[in-house]
C-alpha cells in the first residue's frame, strides 16, 4: 500500500497462488477514510498477482508498481 497524499493505493498480492482472483484491480481509498476501498480504473489491465512493493513520484504524481509476473508498471495521478 502506499500513499500519494491524497489517495491510498492498494492490490491484493500473492506469488501466483491467487485462484480466487488471479488478475485482481488496484483499488483506492481517500487517505482521510481508508476503510472505504473502490476498484481503480476497471477497465484497464491490471499487474497480474499483484505488487510487490509501491513507490509514488511526488514531483510527477506517478504511482510506481513492482509487480511478480508483470514487471514495472506506472500510473499518472
Amino acid at each position: 500500500m502506499i500513499g500519494d497524499g491524497t489517495q491510498l493505493w492498494a492490490q491484493p498480492a500473492s506469488t501466483g497462488n491467487n485462484t480466487a482472483d488471479p488478475d485482481p484491480p488496484y483499488y483506492t481509498s481517500p487517505e482521510t477514510d481508508g476503510h472505504t476501498w473502490t476498484p481503480y480504473r476497471p477497465d484497464l489491465p491490471f499487474p497480474e498477482n499483484g505488487p510487490l512493493a509501491f513507490a509514488f513520484d511526488a514531483a510527477n504524481k506517478i504511482v510506481y508498481s513492482s509487480n511478480w509476473l508483470a514487471g514495472v508498471w506506472r500510473y499518472k495521478v
